[in-house]
């Protein structure tokens, strides 16, 4: 080994140094705050609190779990995260191998890809409320499952540049409205006590699967070079999660569908006749014209003060005074 290897090796050290330097501020900072807070539990009562004293993270995750488990909604939804997740996974570990080697695009091109994606989880999490009142009642999850779906086989079958960025940014909308709607739902339909626990295990099965799909990518992609190609076993993991996609909508999609309807039940929208009344407090008194006759401005006037309502060519009202 010469001397400028080691004198490379050492400035590519201190480079990376640096940059987990900087990455680590935030984290300490995060740690420190959360460390430092307080909180109670306001749902259990005094005295069982004091009696159980402090708990773990292994306790509150595991009823968490068991939660989860006694909630059919909830069972389905961790089920379905597990599958499309650990695909997802496959081809996250692996997108910058097939953005470099099959779509031959550079550092810039990436990183507009990834642009498109981010713009596309923007405006899909901004929509979701029109989608939901657009789409059949409890349909939301499934049409975002079923176009991810497609998107993801549209590209694993077209390998071009406007395509694949054309299905990021589909993609990327669809995914976090799917994100938003469950997570809203199971926001509703959790008890408060149990919400942060819930959540947390959701979490953990979400990014533990995550971690484990991203090795099974780079094995899959290992193992299918020799059979498919390079460029074919790239394009492997897109088409595993469009597959994927599209059997869980096919399997779990009309289960999914009626498990959203029967927790989100969404107000019936009531028609002008069957609309309450406004209450006579509320009611606008009866000074504007058109609202009844003999309630018009002239008319109110002539109660209080008739000696103001004649006018030229009128004939006066009984109680006139005269100037």
């Amino acid at each position: 080994m010469t001397w400028d290897a080691v004198r490379r090796a050492g400035a590519v050290t201190e480079c990376s140094d640096r940059e987990l330097k900087v990455s680590a501020r935030p984290v300490a900072v995060s740690v420190t705050a959360l460390v430092r807070m307080r909180g109670a539990d306001g749902d259990r009562p005094a005295r069982e609190a004091g009696r159980s004293g402090p708990r773990g993270v292994g306790a509150d995750l595991a009823e968490g779990v068991r939660a989860i488990t006694r909630q059919p909604l909830l069972r389905l939804v961790a089920g379905i995260a597990l599958a499309v997740n650990g695909c997802y996974a496959t081809a996250l570990s692996t997108q910058v191998l097939f953005m470099r080697d099959v779509l031959g695009l550079g550092p810039v091109g990436f990183g507009l890809v990834m642009a498109f994606a981010a713009i596309g989880g923007v405006v899909g999490g901004q929509t979701v409320a029109l989608l939901r009142s657009v789409l059949p009642h409890g349909t939301l999850p499934v049409v975002c499952l079923t176009a991810t779906g497609l998107v993801y086989c549209v590209v694993a079958a077209l390998p071009l540049t406007p395509v694949v960025a054309v299905g990021y940014l589909l993609a990327g909308g669809l995914i976090l409205g799917y994100a938003v709607a469950m997570t809203s739902l199971r926001q509703r339909i959790t008890p408060d006590r149990l919400l942060g626990r819930v959540n947390a295990a959701m979490r953990t099965v979400s990014w533990g699967i995550s971690a484990l799909g991203m090795a099974a990518g780079g094995v899959m992609v290992a193992a299918l070079t020799p059979l498919t190609g390079h460029e074919g076993a790239l394009r492997a993991p897109y088409a595993l999660i469009g597959a994927v996609g599209l059997l869980v909508v096919v399997f779990f999609g009309r289960r999914l569908t009626r498990l959203v309807r029967e927790h989100d039940v969404r107000a019936p929208r009531l028609s002008r006749a069957h609309r309450p009344a406004t209450p006579a407090a509320r009611r606008p008194r009866p000074y504007g014209r058109g609202r009844r006759p003999g309630s018009g401005r002239a008319a109110w006037r002539s109660v209080r003060r008739p000696w103001r309502c004649a006018r030229p060519g009128r004939p006066r009202s009984p109680g006139h005074r005269p100037p």
